[in-house]
């Protein structure tokens, strides 16, 4: 079963990071919207807790992903002010 990590309109307060399995993005409410698919190493979240705006696509993650959950406190308090990094994912 398919689980739902963001949703269209909602607020967002982590990261989420692939470290196996994929997700599936999809903008707007069509079901039949083409999807962009992130895979291992690759993140999303990152816009919405950068800009502050609400969720503009919907995240799903398939039954067998694996992903690293990154709340925006930890973001901004221990990955940005490392040295180097940059705030993009």
């Amino acid at each position: 079963m398919d689980e739902v990590l963001l949703a269209p309109g909602q607020p967002n307060h982590d990261i989420y990071l692939v470290l196996s399995g994929r997700l599936k993005v999809s903008i707007g409410a069509d079901s039949l919207a083409q999807s962009v698919i992130i895979e291992r190493g690759e993140c999303v979240g990152e816009l919405s807790i950068i800009d502050g705006k609400p969720v503009s696509a919907s995240v799903i993650a398939d039954s067998a992903a694996r992903v690293l959950v990154i709340p925006d406190v930890v973001f901004w308090s221990q990955i940005i002010a490392l040295p180097g990094s940059r705030a993009i994912c």
